[in-house]
């Protein structure tokens, strides 16, 4: 596979962005086979059947489905071992769902491979772990951060066992998924080297992240400013902290003004941080024209981008007017592959 980086100009943006330009390998989803006409055929299609290479296969099952990384019942990943006989990389995918919906994934389609599909990365030798997490706003932050944060680490106390190279770890994940990935890339590493629990020993820190519409701040009065009032119309900022709406937010607000500033990796950028690469689609028009779009607007990855190119952290950002809802993207894949496959 060949690649470059280049800029592009994305239609309705207002500044320039990054894409990777690629030649990508499909995936043959048929099955070898003919009409049985004598015995000796069918012993021939019986046994091509019992050998296919795992790729001509539909679905792709975990490795290991359900392992318990914490004590609440939410507190489950599935992970799917890439081939390799030495130490793999390892992609951490964080679902989405505003902190509030969503779950991990159960297994992988290779018939509709979309943007958060593991297809691709097992395809390069990344294995792939899937995160669920305890949900908001029964579980108001820092839960459904702190135990993305904590499966992170328990992969890299699992990594001997399960054949990973504990070094080479991204995150990637779409909106609140998004969020959490670029807050454990940008906030300081939580690991504790004095800690009686050896997961806990273990860095939060990830080499990399990889994600799309992500909330980049869930401070209220910030992100008015930013994309106008609609974003308060979301679920996501006011069930974050336990609050019931935009009103009672505001209301409020000084109590709630230091969990916002926490856990908006906005305010945590500085210029050791790992690479990381902001997919965004859509139109970057204020005020944002609805309530979805306010919440993934493209200006909030701006301002992220803005911050840390003041400081001198590597940050690439890619604006599309349309989101590739069938298909994986390879601008994601891509990019997670240069950081973490050997040159």
């Amino acid at each position: 596979m060949t690649r470059s980086w280049k800029r592009i100009s994305a239609a309705g943006a207002a500044a320039a962005c990054w894409a990777v330009i690629f030649a990508a390998n499909g995936v043959d989803k048929r099955l070898e086979g003919c009409k049985l006409m004598a015995e000796r055929a069918a012993s021939r299609a019986e046994q091509a059947l019992r050998t296919r290479s795992e790729g001509d296969a539909r679905y792709v099952e975990p490795t290991l489905r359900n392992v318990r990384y914490g004590p609440d019942e939410r507190n489950v990943l599935n992970f799917w071992k890439a081939p390799g006989n030495r130490p793999t990389p390892v992609i951490v995918l964080i679902h989405g769902g505003g902190w509030t919906v969503g779950d991990k994934a159960e297994r992988f389609d290779r018939q509709n491979i979309d943007v958060w599909s593991g297809i691709p990365y097992l395809k390069a030798g990344i294995s792939v772990v899937s995160v669920a997490y305890r949900l908001a706003p029964r579980h108001p932050l820092p839960a459904p951060v702190y135990d993305a944060a904590r499966a992170i680490q328990f992969v890299r106390w699992k990594a001997e066992d399960w054949g990973l190279d504990k070094t080479r770890l991204a995150v990637a994940g779409g909106s609140a998924g998004g969020a959490t990935s670029l807050w454990l890339a940008y906030h300081d590493d939580l690991a504790d080297p004095d800690s009686d629990d050896p997961v806990a020993r273990e860095s939060t820190k990830p080499a990399c992240a990889a994600v799309e519409a992500p909330q980049t701040c869930i401070d209220p009065i910030l992100c008015r400013q930013w994309v106008g009032d609609r974003i308060l119309q979301h679920r996501m900022i006011p069930y974050s902290v336990g609050a019931t709406n935009a009103q009672e937010l505001l209301k409020n607000y000084n109590r709630y003004k230091g969990t916002f500033r926490e856990f908006s990796a906005y305010f945590h950028v500085d210029k050791d941080d790992p690479p990381t690469l902001l997919y965004c689609f859509g139109t970057a028009q204020y005020p944002a024209p609805s309530v979805g779009m306010a919440i993934h607007s493209p200006i909030l990855s701006w301002k992220l981008k803005q911050k840390a190119d003041e400081v001198g952290a590597e940050c690439d950002f890619v604006l599309r007017t349309t989101r590739s809802k069938r298909f994986y993207n390879n601008v994601l894949v891509e990019f997670v592959k240069s950081k973490l496959l050997a040159k």
